[in-house]
This record gives structure tokens, C-alpha cells and sequence, in this order.
């Protein structure tokens, strides 16, 4: 019964979380000046680089 309980709450948190980043960031845009906006995009540029040369990195030691 425990167990049911957790699990729902990971399942609940692993489906609200993408929906509530996704509604940020799409009214991103309509919040921030385009000052901040344009330091959002290039945050998430690094992001996106940080997790790519880290799944290459994976790969070539696997």
C-alpha cells in the first residue's frame, strides 16, 4: 500500500514538472525583457551543448 502511494507520487511529479517547465517557458517571452530573454536562450544553448558533450562522453567510455 506504501508502495502504490510513492509510486503515484513519482508518476504525478514526472508528468507535472515537463507541463509546468514548458508553460514557463513558453511565457517566457511574454515576462521577460529581452534583455533576460535573450540570456534564457543562450543558457539553454549551454545546456544543450553541457548534456550533448556529456552523452559523448558516456559513449566513448562504454
Amino acid at each position: 500500500m506504501i508502495k502504490a502511494k510513492l509510486l503515484s507520487k513519482d508518476m504525478l511529479a514526472t508528468r507535472v514538472f515537463p507541463i509546468l517547465a514548458a508553460l514557463a517557458l513558453l511565457s517566457a517571452p511574454l515576462i521577460l525583457s529581452d534583455f533576460r530573454l535573450s540570456l534564457l536562450a543562450k543558457f539553454l544553448t549551454y545546456a544543450i551543448v553541457a548534456l550533448g558533450l556529456d552523452l559523448i562522453w558516456v559513449m566513448a567510455v562504454c
